[in-house]
């Protein structure tokens, strides 16, 4: 019966440690997604202040008079990367975004060549979230503390790694730019 403690003992702490270990490197991935959600998330602000400045309006602006929820995907990205599917939205076809292609459909940008078409996912795979202040009052209302936020255009948020966002149990996830 001694032995048995005696081999149990360090297969139990090396074990042990080998959770934590693993535990740890789980975290650090989350952390790793979690900045990389934000960095694109700040190149879409600039990305919109870019086009804003350029044509003194937001993308899609002539199709929505008052504030709007959009995700990343085409149309909007066409018009903020110059797509020639965009023209009407962005005449001179500038590039405002440009950003890392996604990988295994993860965690960057998505284009389809063929189609004339773009997508811009999270580092778990799904669309950002966009709130666009169209009535131009540079005030928007956070979708998730009703709190109103000042001179912004733009409030752009991933769901996380559920991928659900719109109620307050499933938000708890979800990363915000502002």
């Amino acid at each position: 019966m001694k032995n048995v403690r005696i081999i149990l003992f360090p297969i139990l702490l090396i074990g042990s440690f080998g959770a934590v270990l693993f535990w740890a490197d789980l975290e650090a991935a989350h952390k790793n997604r979690k900045s990389s959600a934000k960095e694109a998330m700040n190149q879409l602000t600039f990305a919109f202040e870019a086009f804003f400045e350029e044509y003194q309006r937001l993308p899609l602006a002539n199709i929505t008079p008052t504030d709007a929820i959009y995700t990343s995907k085409t149309p909007l990205m066409a018009s903020l990367i110059g797509l020639q599917v965009a023209i009407d939205e962005n005449p001179k076809l500038l590039p405002f975004f440009e950003y890392k292609k996604a990988h295994n459909g993860k965690n960057g940008l998505i284009l389809n060549d063929s189609e004339n078409a773009a997508e811009l996912v999270d580092p778990w795979g799904n669309p950002y979230h966009l709130l666009m202040d169209y009535d131009g009052n540079n005030q928007l209302t956070h979708p998730r503390t009703g709190e109103t936020l000042e001179e912004i255009r733009t409030l752009v948020w991933s769901p996380g790694p559920d991928g659900k966002t719109g109620t307050p149990e499933f938000d708890e996830d979800n990363i915000y730019s502002h």
